[in-house]
């Protein structure tokens, strides 16, 4: 899923794909102090 447009490039999800965007941006976040990254990955995993 391309975060920037919210295009899917197919219908199949790697769940552990899935959860690694949450802990990325998760982190990304935490060392930014930006919570826009975490709420970008979250909001992915929940359209999954």
């Amino acid at each position: 899923m391309n975060l920037r447009t919210g295009k899917t490039s197919g219908d199949t999800v790697n769940v552990a794909e899935a959860g690694t965007n949450v802990l990325e941006l998760g982190i990304l976040s935490y060392y930014t102090k930006d919570p826009k990254y975490y709420a970008a990955g979250k909001r992915a995993t929940m359209a999954i």
